[in-house]
């Protein structure tokens, strides 16, 4: 077993909880977390060439866009309104504060 220049495992000195340390405990948490991550495992599948590829790539783009116009759409709308009034040289009486 790998041991460290005092004497302890290396999993000692990973998984020692009583230092109380935060980097110690993410270290901890992370380590882990990143090997077991690492570790291959094969994937039994298959692309489909019928053009399904296409599909689930258009979809969730088309999604996600959707979903951005959506949380946007309403701070986008104040932007034109205000552009189209700057150029058109009617500004508006107050100024919206929010």
């Amino acid at each position: 077993m790998l041991t460290n220049a005092h004497g302890r495992s290396i999993l000692e000195v990973l998984f020692d909880s009583h230092l109380g340390d935060k980097r110690n405990l993410r270290l901890n948490i992370l380590l882990p977390v990143t090997l077991l991550m690492l570790v291959g495992i094969p994937a039994y599948a298959y692309g489909d060439p019928s053009g399904g590829a296409l599909f689930q790539i258009l979809m969730p783009t088309l999604a996600a866009i959707w979903a951005m116009w959506m949380i946007f759409a309403n701070h986008v709308r104040k932007s034109v309104r205000i552009l189209l009034r700057k150029l058109r040289g009617s500004e508006p009486a107050e100024p919206n504060v929010e």
